[in-house]
């Protein structure tokens, strides 16, 4: 279940999306109509579902803020910028993290350190969306190096 964190940490502070005006890697608000808040409802490695906690995604643009919680005692909140590479290609780069309360997060959450850069590719159907990548290193576990990453998520 740790390793579940430590992928919820990495991997889930990266999905998020925005809409903005149009530049060189941002599409028209219209392309991307995810303003609001997400719930991060499933994670799955190679199809096989993994434990997560529980998790909002707030966007607003090209930046936003993603809460993770892992219990009472155990919360982070990551500031984040977003860029659309592509149409279908995201990136994320954590900005600022903060832990409030993390007397009980386990190891590396418990360090309350910024999580790399990353980019998922996406999917929006109506109130769902769905973020995929493959698993690169030891900060994607519980998923292996290799393996497909998918996330669910479902407008509130």
């Amino acid at each position: 279940m740790m390793k579940s964190f430590a992928a919820a940490v990495l991997a889930l502070s990266l999905v998020g999306l925005g809409a903005c005006a149009e530049d060189a890697t941002t599409p028209a608000a219209e392309t991307f109509p995810l303003d609001g808040d997400w719930k991060v409802t499933s994670l799955t490695c190679d199809g096989t579902d993994q434990v997560i906690g529980d998790f909002t995604l707030k966007v607003n643009g090209t930046t936003g803020q993603f809460i993770q919680g892992f219990g009472p005692e155990c919360v982070l909140t990551l500031e984040e910028t977003y860029a659309y590479p592509t149409s279908t290609t995201f990136s994320i780069t954590p900005t600022a993290i903060a832990c409030n309360p993390n007397t009980a997060c386990p190891p590396p959450l418990d360090a309350c350190q910024l999580p790399p850069a990353t980019s998922f590719e996406f999917v929006v159907n109506g109130s769902t969306a769905t973020f995929t990548k493959t698993a690169e290193g030891p900060g994607d576990a519980p998923c292996t190096p290799g393996q497909a990453m998918e996330f669910g998520l479902t407008a509130l």
